[in-house]
């Protein structure tokens, strides 16, 4: 409010004018009408100075202007203050209803502790109640704000109901999360806007959503750690599968039975001679010799079977030869 009832003029003033200067804030509603009373009343204001001129008229219709500033201060115990959202129509709420919520509220407040409510508000866009107040001690210190919220947090957890009403949000009225030095806290949201390479730890994201927002996590580091998450899994699956493969490979060997042939016929076996003898006079080191023999043809042929030899007269009988002689393209039998 903004009062000049008090202008006088040796005429009796008839007409009052409101108009804001340039120089003053912008924020702030003027309530219907009154920018023409004696009284000015300025409502959803802010901190900062607001600037008005007021122009006043007499019966003769002359006028005078005057400046008026406002400066409006935040309020001392700001910073202690917590809101508390009760979940039910602000238009359903009754005096006693509401004496009776106060009283189980300073029940529920820390011992050695006053619970003092500061005003009740309508939440825009729901109408419910929203009732600020204070805690503090007995020698009027006040208590913190944050300290008072996990209390009250801890015993509505225990019993919702200890109230009488349901509570849809209870938090400070200004957000104190320093958002781990590296963001700004939203006040609406109460999430932190994190700076450039900076993020929320998703750990409390997604698996703790009891604790306050913050900026915690380094974008550099994260990114670090999962490049190197990723070549440690990899590196484990191909690991694993070449020890996999190689374990098998090597059991399937061992597990492999040998195999032995019986041997029927012994004409499949060459006869011992040495490969001197076997050489003629004119073989050198290039030559390359295919020996073939001719099939025995029983027992009395030189057969090896049943203990004969394949010996004649200390000689060992050679069967047919081929040879092969690089410097000419000549095949020779004997």
């Amino acid at each position: 409010y903004i009062n000049g009832s008090k202008s006088s003029d040796d005429w009796a003033v008839v007409r009052w004018k409101w108009t804001r200067h340039d120089a003053s804030l912008a924020l702030g509603s003027i309530a219907e009408g009154s920018d023409e009373t004696p009284v000015l009343i300025l409502t959803d204001v802010t901190f900062g100075k607001y600037v008005f001129n007021l122009t006043v008229f007499d019966e003769q219709g002359l006028s005078d202007t005057d400046t008026v500033t406002v400066t409006v201060k935040p309020n001392p115990k700001l910073y202690y203050l917590i809101d508390m959202v009760v979940d039910t129509d602000v238009q359903h709420l009754t005096e006693a209803q509401y004496s009776t919520l106060q009283g189980k509220l300073a029940l529920l407040v820390q011992d050695g502790t006053k619970l003092q409510v500061q005003y009740m508000k309508v939440q825009v866009g729901t109408n419910k109640p929203i009732i600020t107040f204070y805690t503090e001690y007995a020698d009027g210190k006040l208590v913190a704000a944050n300290d008072v919220v996990k209390h009250l947090h801890k015993k509505l957890k225990i019993d919702a109901g200890l109230l009488g009403f349901s509570i849809s949000k209870l938090q400070t009225t200004i957000c104190q999360n320093n958002c781990s030095g590296h963001g700004v806290c939203d006040e609406q949201t109460r999430k932190c806007t994190c700076e450039a390479f900076w993020m929320e730890d998703m750990f409390k994201l997604y698996l703790d959503d009891t604790n306050d927002s913050d900026c915690s996590w380094s974008v550099l580091y994260v990114t670090v750690g999962i490049i190197l998450t990723v070549l440690a899994v990899t590196g484990s699956i191909w690991g694993a599968i070449y020890l996999c493969v190689n374990g098998c490979s090597k059991r399937r060997l061992r597990m492999k039975p040998s195999t032995y042939k019986l041997i029927e016929d012994t004409e499949d076996l060459p006869p011992y001679s040495s490969r001197k003898a076997d050489l003629s006079d004119s073989d050198t080191d290039s030559d390359v010799v295919f020996e073939s023999r001719n099939k025995p043809l029983g027992r009395f042929n030189n057969d090896v079977r049943n203990g004969h030899k394949t010996t004649r007269n200390g000689f060992t009988k050679i069967g047919r030869r081929v040879k092969t002689t690089r410097k000419g393209n000549l095949f020779n039998r004997t």
